[in-house]
């Protein structure tokens, strides 16, 4: 994003006029500011300008992107690849949204075109392009770098760290992308005395001039002082345990340096308070605008966290009172209906405005509006407030990027990750000439046309050339063991015999399928009705953007309810994938035909996750959820039996309390079981007497053996959800000694962002000691303590504080492994990680 902003700049500064994609205003966060770039005149010597029907020199501009640290690749999917095949260029500069593909006639630039990554297909004809580096070091300076790290002293180094230093500058010397690269910036910048280089920022790319709005000056100055204070500390303690060189300059700008930046822009300060002590220390040069925000224009709406009768009642009471109401949400029509339900109920009142609304149509002065937005807001001097599900839920949905993307056809998705995964020398089956190993893609001209081909070698060197758009008759070969697989000979009748074998085999095993699975399908179950107007707001309410492995899995699991035959699916998915969503929006379609849903989870915890999950989505519609575990006393217990036998439950989330034999439902539709493999054989007998007509939803992360057989083998229907959220960032593991330097760093920069940690000590006689332990470590963060041990008033307490975020770390045992999905944990830190199972 970074390379993307300068590249823009730089357009703009070339062009005055300013070109199409040049930023007007750019919104940085004070650590991106304080994390340095490369210099404007770097940026100017790294970018090449290519425009069609101009000559250029292609092996001095491949050599030339080669040292910026471009890497050679065998096709160009990433940003920073490169590809060249004849007098074609592949090149994805990552200030780019596409790569671009350059087709050369001798020495002139003959075709400039975007293409696809996935699909490899170009088209989007360019006239003129800009390529600039590959990343923010210069790195074609990296002989003088290189020279300046061997100088450095590090003698007092440990013999490991020593290790680790040396493949730092190996990979540095080939261009390679590493962990911690950046750290090394100051060593590639021209002055002579690395410990004095001023690192450029992004500030150094503006122009004369340039309004800087600084939001809080003070607050500003203080963060930046906390992170140059702990980074002083944690390189003190690398230091003296010689893990780090003592001359080794410091990769990122203090506050003052980043103000010295600062002397050609206009500076503006967005505060209602004072500058504070030390917040501009640089006494000459222009000093910054003070601006006062009007506090009256517009203040926070009221936040209400789910509550929805709060907000039909607030509504209410503004609408009568004389005030606009505005709210925009996906469920605007069910607001809407509650709005005017509610009216009805309390009578119109005459407001005090003489201006106001009339008696007889209070609603002339509220509007909802089916939409998204970030935050509402109130504005006393316009008589107006402005609701979004903020205010309303906690939450607002986040569409923006991924609408584009989900447009590209499901067959072409399947395609692109299939060639995305195939690398030369793996062995490939196409559906008509049998089993081949692929050779990579060529570019081969028939006729007149020109495309991309897969190259598979056969049996006694015989070549078989597949067309990219027929990639759909190339699967992956998939064979038992590591035995390699025999290459078909082309020309004979092998592949043909090998498929009637097999076709034997699978209709002995499918006869034996039929008989196994012939009574639950001749079973009749319940046909629920289509999607109605309530299940799409319900849907629409979803705050997150739905995966397209999420979509078909949904899809697959309202087909099977409408059918008549009862549906018996696994949906199988990582923690965090959407798999809850699934059921819960199976469960609410259940539920307006009329029948109940009993959803079985493992563990209190996750049973107490569900409740709040399912209450919180469905406060906007007459829908009951329950939930029984030992978190409730006998009494509700007894209550919630009670009101289930009557059918007043919609929605029952339970533990193994809910297999007891008291438990009777009235009208019992879906049962979803949710880690099924925590179910010992008894459960399972239960579950069975539950499931002999009702809809089965099935949902893991780990399946057991069994389930997965069937699965696979056709007995249950499989959903699988592989694809992670939306800019769900990869997961880093580091396996290493325990070392409470490495363990309180690694907290500190969770708490640093705002996340939540998760330390697994699974020994409940020690997990106090270890948890006081850690207190002492950190005395910044609030700890609690969780094991399965503890009085389930006890436990509830504690996750509920852990998951509104009361508490910033949850020492707790193996309990968290039964699906527990909070969002803000974003760090997990296993004490004694080998004596732990695979789940």
């Amino acid at each position: 994003g970074r390379l993307r902003v300068l590249r823009r700049l730089g357009s703009r500064e070339q062009a005055p006029e300013g070109p199409r994609e040049a930023p007007l205003v750019i919104v940085a966060s004070i650590k991106a500011l304080m994390q340095p770039t490369l210099a404007v005149s770097d940026l100017q010597e790294a970018t090449i300008v290519l425009e069609r029907g101009k000559s250029l020199d292609l092996d001095q501009a491949l050599a030339r992107w080669i040292a910026q640290g471009y890497r050679m690749s065998p096709s160009v999917e990433e940003p920073g690849d490169l590809n060249r095949r004849g007098g074609i260029v592949d090149i994805f500069p990552p200030g780019d949204e596409l790569p671009l593909r350059i087709e050369f006639f001798g020495a002139e630039v003959d075709s400039l075109r975007r293409f696809d990554p996935i699909s490899q297909r170009s088209d989007n004809r360019e006239q003129v392009v800009s390529i600039g580096p590959p990343h923010e070091i210069a790195f074609w300076r990296r002989d003088l770098a290189l020279q300046r790290l061997r100088a450095v002293d590090t003698s007092q180094m440990r013999r490991e760290a020593l290790d680790e230093w040396n493949l730092a500058l190996d990979k540095l010397d080939l261009s390679e992308r590493f962990e911690g690269r950046a750290f090394y910036a100051p060593f590639f910048h021209t002055e002579s005395d690395v410990a004095s280089v001023q690192l450029p920022t992004l500030l150094a790319h503006l122009p004369h001039g340039t309004p800087v709005f600084f939001s809080e000056l003070s607050v500003l100055a203080r963060q930046l002082d906390d992170l140059d204070a702990q980074s002083e500390l944690r390189r003190n303690m690398q230091v003296e345990v010689g893990e780090l060189p003592a001359v080794f300059p410091r990769p990122y700008l203090r506050w003052e340096e980043l103000l010295s930046q600062t002397l050609p822009l206009a500076l503006v300060n967005l505060s209602n308070n004072e500058y504070g002590t030390g917040a501009w220390p640089r006494a000459d040069g222009p000093q910054p605008q003070a601006l006062t925000l009007p506090t009256s224009l517009a203040t926070p709406a009221d936040l209400f966290g789910g509550q929805l009768r709060r907000v039909v009642e607030d509504i209410t009471a503004r609408i009568q009172s004389g005030e606009q109401v505005i709210v925009v949400t996906p469920q605007a029509a069910r607001i809407q209906e509650m709005v005017g339900e509610r009216l009805g109920e309390v009578g119109p009142r005459v407001a005090d405005d003489p201006n106001g609304p009339s008696v007889e149509n209070p609603l002339s002065r509220f509007t909802a509006i089916h939409g998204t937005l970030e935050e509402g807001f109130r504005s006393a001097d316009l008589n107006l407030i402005l609701y979004s599900d903020a205010e309303i839920f906690g939450w607002q949905q986040r569409r923006a990027v991924a609408e584009r993307r989900r447009k590209r056809d499901r067959n072409a998705e399947e395609r692109a990750a299939f060639l995305r995964g195939l690398k030369p020398g793996d062995y490939v089956v196409h559906i008509e000439h049998g089993i081949a190993q692929y050779d990579g893609l060529v570019r081969r001209k028939v006729g007149n046309v020109e495309r991309d081909y897969l190259n598979l070698q056969y049996a006694n060197g015989d070549k078989l050339y597949v067309p990219i758009d027929q990639i759909d008759r190339v699967s992956r070969y998939i064979g038992a063991g590591d035995i390699e697989p025999q290459l078909t000979r082309l020309g004979t009748q092998d592949w043909e015999r090998a498929k009637r074998k097999a076709r034997q085999a699978v209709q002995e095993l499918a006869d034996d399928l039929i008989k196994l699975y012939a009574k639950r399908q001749l079973s009749e179950g319940f046909a629920f009705s289509p999607d109605n107007e309530w299940q799409r707001e319900l849907e629409a309410s979803f705050p997150y953007v739905e995966t397209p492995d999420q979509l078909r899995a949904l899809v697959d699991v309202k087909h099977d309810m409408e059918q008549l035959q009862p549906m018996d699916r696994l949906v199988c998915g990582d923690v965090g994938f959407g798999k809850t969503e699934v059921a819960l929006r199976a469960a609410f379609k259940a539920i307006q035909d009329g029948k109940q849903v009993a959803i079985l989870v493992p563990t209190t915890v996750l049973a107490q996750q569900h409740f709040d999950t399912f209450k919180r989505r469905m406060t906007a519609f007459p829908v009951k959820v329950e939930m029984i575990s030992r978190f409730r006393s006998p009494k509700e217990q007894a209550e919630i039996i009670a009101q289930l036998r009557r059918g007043e439950v919609d929605i029952l989330i339970g533990t193994h309390r809910l297999l007891s034999k008291d438990i009777l439902f009235k009208d019992l539709g879906l049962l979803v079981i949710d880690e099924e493999q925590r179910f010992g054989v008894r459960h399972k007998e239960r579950i069975k007497q539950l499931r002999a007509n009702v809809d089965v939803l099935t949902l893991t992360a780990t399946p057991i053996p069994r389930t997965l057989h069937m699965a696979m083998a056709g007995i249950r229907d499989l959903s699988v959800i592989d694809t992670p959220p939306e800019d769900r960032v990869p997961i880093k593991t580091y396996v290493v000694p325990y070392e409470e330097n490495l363990v309180r760093e690694a907290i500190l920069r969770e708490l640093d962002r705002g996340g939540q940690i998760y330390f697994v000590h699974n020994r409940v006689h020690s997990i106090y000691y270890t948890a006081e332990r850690l207190r002492r470590l950190v005395p910044e963060a609030e700890i609690g303590v969780g094991h399965g041990q503890l009085e389930e008033h006890q436990l509830e307490r504690v996750m509920l504080d852990f998951f509104t975020g009361k508490d910033d770390m949850l020492v707790c045992t193996t309990i968290i492994e039964s699906g527990l999905d909070v969002p803000n944990a974003n760090t997990l830190i296993i004490d004694d990680a080998p004596y732990y199972g695979l789940a």
